[in-house]
């Protein structure tokens, strides 16, 4: 197995596995547990475009958004110009939900891609 399989087979992994990941841990998650604040984030600044610092919610948001940035850095290749990305917004679950899936394809085809 070379490098870009290994690296993919952990995305796989953290992404879709049927017991440890990202998707099992969202399966049954309802709007009301997304958007929860943890008390040690109360007195964070809300993340404009992202969501409540802390929130399960706020978290995939800006995983949805990352995943965006490094689809941008892997096809623009130019580390002294970072991609500015901006936030999708503040996204119910659902729709965060399915951002994230739509960025982390998108994202998995461009690392395949890699050499």
């Amino acid at each position: 197995m070379d490098a870009v399989a290994a690296l993919l087979q952990s995305f796989d992994d953290a992404w879709k596995d049927p017991f440890e990941s990202l998707t099992d841990a969202c399966r049954d998650l309802t709007e009301e547990e997304s958007v929860w604040q943890p008390p040690a984030y109360k007195r964070e600044p809300h993340d404009k475009g992202v969501g409540r610092p802390g929130s399960i919610l706020w978290h995939l948001n800006h995983l949805e958004m990352c995943h965006r940035h490094y689809i941008a850095t892997l096809k623009e290749r130019d580390p002294d110009n970072s991609p500015e990305t901006d936030p999708s917004g503040e996204l119910a679950l659902k729709p965060a939900l399915k951002a994230l899936g739509d960025a982390t394809l998108e994202l998995r085809e461009v690392i395949a891609e890699l050499k």
